[in-house]
């Protein structure tokens, strides 16, 4: 038994391209993908699958204290093989990372990075960090030393300021807010202060990586990192803030996905995906 929440939606008619399976980012869960994208995509004819990590969501409840990176890389490898297809990945923030822990052993048609939390080698990670700090002071301090995992979303404002942005609705912040949850400070804490991957990153595949022009967690420059590292095609957009998925304009995001994947991909009859 996984043991995991995995919301799988299939589309009425398949459009023949690979599924898409989507990794949430830290202290959300697959319900962060289920609004907005899931529909989104399956009603272009795309299967779609979106798990919660252990510990998040409707998943099963362990110490997210003792968790490590290694374990939500695991968590993606089970759901991986009740497919008979390999997905496209689509990660946000620490799912990006995710994603590159999954891909780093394991073949994949190609990758969608949405503002990808930085952990690639020592220098970009604490330059992240640095980046972190700066913005958002109070919880990183709180995070850091005091071990508050929730310090980030202790209340709707920090929200607000680290996930939505100004456009967001109060009454889409205070709903959202009550969804986030705690987060693993061990696996931040490897993303944020060390290299997480001891030998160069697997590249070759395909790779887009989605910039928010008002992410207040990843900096431009360790977006442009990730472009050079994959050689991969980079959108930004435009009065979007780091929760890509739940924005305002998440559209806008979804229609740059959209129509990378069908100039990057070749459809072919698709097979049933679980057994």
């Amino acid at each position: 038994m996984l043991g995991l929440e995995i919301i799988h939606l299939r589309p009425e008619k398949s459009n023949g391209y690979p599924p898409l399976l989507f990794i949430h980012g830290e202290f959300h869960g697959a319900w962060s993908f289920q609004e907005h994208f899931l529909p989104f995509f399956a009603e272009q004819g795309f299967e779609c699958i979106v798990p919660s990590l252990r510990g998040h969501g409707r998943s099963r409840l362990v110490d997210l204290q003792k968790v490590r990176f290694r374990d939500y890389v695991s968590d993606i490898a089970q759901v991986i093989k009740l497919l008979q297809q390999v997905p496209i990945l689509v990660g946000h923030s620490m799912g990006a990372v995710v994603a590159q822990g999954y891909a780093q052993y394991h073949d994949v048609p190609g990758m969608v990075l949405l503002t990808p939390l930085c952990a690639v080698n020592a220098a970009h990670a604490w330059h992240a960090k640095w980046h972190f700090a700066k913005r958002h002071f109070l919880s990183f301090l709180e995070m850091q030393f005091l071990k508050r995992p929730h310090a980030l979303i202790k209340n709707p404002e920090r929200c607000r300021t680290s996930f939505f942005g100004k456009s967001m609705p109060q009454e889409k912040v205070d709903l959202y807010f009550q969804k986030l949850q705690d987060e693993s400070i061990p696996v931040l804490r490897q993303i944020y202060n060390r290299n997480l991957f001891t030998q160069p990153l697997r590249t070759g595949f395909p790779c887009l990586l989605l910039e928010a022009e008002n992410d207040t967690i990843v900096h431009p420059l360790d977006i442009e990192y990730f472009t050079s590292l994959y050689r991969a095609d980079r959108e930004l957009i435009p009065h979007i803030a780091h929760d890509v998925m739940l924005d305002v304009h998440w559209q806008v995001a979804a229609t740059k996905i959209l129509s990378w994947i069908l100039k990057t991909f070749e459809p072919h009859a698709p097979p049933e995906s679980f057994s």
